[in-house]
């Protein structure tokens, strides 16, 4: 009986890890810009000072 509960609440929270991911994964997406050529640049958190937040633009070329 014990077992069965464990195995309730693990279910129950890899179910409702799925659905915060899909909701999280679109908001990131668009936190990118393409710059042709195959270059897509990304803003990266680079410290959280007080509030703070700095951010830095990181670009790379795909294949």
């Amino acid at each position: 009986m014990f077992k069965n509960a464990i195995v309730r609440l693990l279910l129950t929270s890899l179910i409702a890890s799925l659905f915060s991911l899909g909701a999280v994964a679109p908001a990131a997406a668009k936190n990118s810009v393409s710059l042709g050529g195959g270059v897509k640049c990304t803003w990266v958190l680079v410290s959280s000072v007080n509030g703070t937040n700095t951010y830095k633009q990181v670009c790379r070329k795909g294949v």
